[in-house]
């Protein structure tokens, strides 16, 4: 038998790439519309001097403003109870004397949204991202519900505290890039004195001039 030789293989020569710099990673930082600087409350209010307090009872009555509509009357008091404990009755007492006033009732409605996330690039501002307390979808507009536990509450919209009226305002420029062609309405439910107000859009408008660079 003859002995064949195998054929030495050649390596193929590899010329390695060269990468230039890598770019420097960004972050975007996220504006939370409800810590926009401005007043929160009237003067002589206690959440101005409280604000731990404050933040707390609104926390709460959010909560309950978000479950109870959807629950029967008549069990209204027993689930807002195990929803914030016994301790604060006085909360569920409130919301439920919302839900019972005859002037809220559309807000109620069960094809209302609650705790809305939203996201968006407002110009002049940035990336915000907050949340819509109630949203709900009119036949031919779109009204954004925001709640507010003051203690006092402004008679008129010209007296909203300013932190308020810009939260709202950067709200509303982000519902109107989702919804381009349906009006977009604002409106505060002040919940000490069951009051819903909305806000024009020329406070809207001043507002939102204020915290961007239009």
């Amino acid at each position: 038998l003859e002995e064949k030789q195998s054929k030495p293989v050649s390596t193929p020569e590899i010329t390695i790439p060269t990468f230039g710099p890598l770019p420097e990673m960004t972050t975007i930082a996220t504006i939370f519309p409800s810590v926009l600087p401005g007043a929160k409350a009237l003067q002589g209010d206690p959440a101005g001097t409280d604000q731990e307090a404050a933040k707390e009872r609104g926390t709460l009555i959010h909560r309950l403003l978000e479950h109870l509509p959807m629950v029967d009357r008549q069990n209204r008091r027993d689930v807002g109870a195990r929803i914030v404990g016994p301790d604060n009755a006085d909360l569920v007492e409130r919301v439920i004397t919302l839900l019972d006033t005859p002037d809220l009732q559309h807000l109620w409605d069960a094809n209302a949204l609650a705790e809305v996330d939203i996201t968006a690039d407002v110009p002049g501002l940035g990336r915000i991202h907050g949340a819509i307390d109630r949203l709900l979808f009119n036949e031919n507009s779109i009204l954004a519900v925001d709640y507010k536990s003051n203690h006092l509450a402004p008679s008129d919209p010209t007296q909203t505290p300013e932190g308020i009226l810009r939260q709202l305002s950067v709200y509303a420029a982000a519902l109107a890039q989702i919804y381009p062609d349906r009006p977009i309405e604002m409106a505060i439910l002040w919940t000490q004195t069951a009051t819903l107000m909305p806000v024009p859009q020329s406070l809207l408008h001043e507002a939102l001039n204020s915290v961007t660079d239009a």
